[in-house]
């Protein structure tokens, strides 16, 4: 992401979840991509993958973990999601992190990343809001905003990146 964001790649490289096989049982729930579409086409499908509006999953739990929200916006209120670029000074972030199922299984923590470095973590019991405001640099590289979500048995969410600048380079 990072030789992306200063020109070194064409095109960036999104997460998707995969499946680790050993010997003769493989359970699909434990490994999940999860495809922000409107509709449920092949087409839509292609779209979502192609675009980077996408998010991976794994762990016993994936199945009740969802990234229910995640957007980027400006100062003149456009807004985009995951894959999708934002010409900004400042930008707003809006997300949200559930998981449903019983009280001893629901915590969750989510790194919030930006440009590879940590920038904060959040911690919620079943469900996390995050709702925050930065201030790009200057200059023509693209930003970049992720979430990193832990919940209990090893469960895990890995957003694909929202991209920001303030030039129109």
């Amino acid at each position: 992401l990072t030789e992306y964001c200063f020109g070194q790649r064409r095109r960036p490289i999104w997460a998707i979840a995969e499946g680790d096989v050993e010997g003769d049982s493989f359970d699909p729930g434990l490994s999940q991509t999860v495809f922000m579409v409107k509709e449920n086409t092949q087409p839509a499908l292609l779209e979502a993958l192609r675009n980077g509006q996408i998010y991976a999953l794994s762990g016993p739990f994936a199945d009740d973990l969802s990234l229910d929200t995640f957007t980027l916006t400006n100062e003149e209120d456009v807004q985009v999601g995951m894959g999708q670029t934002l010409k900004a000074q400042e930008v707003r972030l809006v997300a949200s992190i559930s998981l449903n199922g019983n009280e001893k299984r629901n915590a969750l923590s989510a790194d919030l990343i930006k440009n590879g470095i940590l920038i904060q973590t959040f911690k919620g019991a079943g469900k996390i809001n995050i709702d925050l405001r930065d201030t790009l640099e200057n200059g023509p590289r693209h930003h970049y905003y992720r979430l990193d979500v832990r919940a209990p048995n090893q469960t895990r969410l890995l957003s694909n990146p929202i991209f920001a600048h303030t030039s129109d380079s």
